[in-house]
């Protein structure tokens, strides 16, 4: 257990330095930056020429994050913001991810333990699976989706056949406040506010940190 802890903080601990170090880099390269400003004219253009279509791939694409973690929506949402606004964003971020969530749950649920070893590394889920039970406390549920990325703990829950509702109510409420945060990164990014970007990041890693901590404190 101590040895999957400290795996968790080693990770976001260098998450986090990396994240720092890429937007002191962005912050003071305008070259940089002016690359960063044609590929978000690129992708809102894309969104603005395909207004159902760009929806659909934004959605879609939030979805897949949820489910393939190194598959990330967050550098389409400066393009979304872009062309939809910060609360039309945070809506369809919101449906992409909560799809995804559901996706993540069946997958666990009812796709079978070797057909998903085929394609996804089962062995952090195989851990928590064992800490957790179907009848975990809904607030210790809640901690897990805060605490751990969201294809473990949906893969995890859904093999423990954890009951569906209270998981997409958990869902709702942690995806929440990383959609609002994760659009107003969007939108300090897309603006330039690359030291802002960066205290807010450098809070919201923290946090995943300190709720980690707690979480795995009361696997004890």
């Amino acid at each position: 257990m101590t040895k999957m802890k400290d795996w968790n903080y080693r990770r976001n601990v260098k998450f986090l330095m990396v994240v720092l170090a890429v937007s002191f880099f962005l912050y003071v390269s305008s070259i940089f930056r002016d690359i960063f400003a044609r590929y978000v004219d690129h992708i809102a253009n894309f969104f603005q020429s395909h207004e159902f279509f760009g929806v659909g791939i934004f959605v879609f694409v939030s979805a897949i994050s949820v489910v393939l973690s190194p598959l990330s929506s967050l550098p389409l949402i400066p393009s979304a913001i872009d062309v939809w606004g910060k609360l039309l964003t945070f809506v369809f971020l919101m449906v992409g991810w909560f799809v995804g969530s559901w996706i993540g749950y069946l997958i666990g649920g009812y796709a079978g333990a070797k057909i998903i070893r085929r394609f996804f590394n089962l062995d952090k889920a195989e851990y928590y699976k064992k800490k957790l039970s179907e009848k975990s406390q809904f607030w210790l549920v809640v901690l897990f989706r805060l605490a751990i990325p969201s294809e473990i703990t949906g893969f995890t829950l859904g093999v423990l056949r954890y009951h569906l509702g209270k998981y997409l109510f958990a869902v709702f409420l942690t995806e929440i406040p990383f959609a609002f945060i994760s659009v107003y990164l969007g939108n300090y990014f897309l603006e330039g506010s690359f030291l802002v970007f960066s205290a807010l990041f450098a809070l919201t890693v923290s946090l995943i940190i300190l709720a980690s901590y707690y979480f795995h404190r009361k696997l004890k």
